[in-house]
């Protein structure tokens, strides 16, 4: 029967090899593929080369789906993703056990946070997860990143583990992401029809 190498020595031997992230020249650390903070980017984000994104990365796509959503504010999926949102707030402010993180969510419930905000905040970084704009690196890294912008709606100035916003973002994508794909696919239309008004006013004259 093989011996079994001792782990200080699989970790000695991966740090002779190079980060896997294309361009990355720096050892991996440790036992893992990457380097030390892409392995901490991966860890945190879900992906090696995910970072943090700003509101105002997305404020075109929050300002298409707020329209959407209160034009359509009477739509049972609208309501049903409003609800998701108000279960999860009063849950998480009586500490039930029975919904992911309440001792994060509470806060938002105390700050007197707008189900209705959320499903918009959520339905934004749904539609630019699906843009081919480069920053959402890929499915992982925006169930992680719909799980830390829910958390830190209120900012939270500490640290969290990565686990915790891939949880929060699953919770998310498990009730509404039928809703989410739908505001999406609302979006994309209204793109369309734009595009073809472009092209009608921008043809040629005779």
């Amino acid at each position: 029967m093989p011996t079994k190498r001792p782990i200080h020595e699989k970790i000695q031997e991966n740090e002779q090899e190079q980060c896997q992230v294309k361009g990355c020249f720096k050892s991996r650390h440790r036992i893992e593929a990457y380097c030390k903070n892409h392995a901490y980017q991966r860890r945190y984000w879900g992906h090696p080369e995910a970072h943090r994104i700003r509101k105002s990365d997305y404020s075109v796509e929050s300002d298409q789906v707020r329209a959407i959503i209160m034009r359509n504010i009477d739509h049972p999926g609208i309501n049903l993703g409003i609800e998701f949102f108000e279960r999860w707030l009063k849950r998480a402010s009586q500490r039930s056990p029975h919904v992911p993180c309440p001792e994060l969510i509470s806060r938002l419930h105390d700050a007197g946070v707008s189900p209705v905000d959320l499903l918009v905040e959520m339905a934004a970084l749904w539609v630019l997860g699906y843009q081919d704009r480069g920053l959402v690196k890929s499915d992982l890294h925006l169930t992680y990143l719909l799980g830390s912008k829910l958390i830190r709606f209120v900012p939270y100035p500490v640290n969290l583990k990565g686990t915790v916003h891939h949880k929060c973002g699953q919770y998310i994508r498990d009730n509404i992401g039928v809703l989410l794909m739908n505001i999406l696919r609302s979006v994309e239309k209204k793109e369309v029809v734009k595009d073809e008004a472009s092209r009608v006013m921008g043809s040629a004259l005779f």
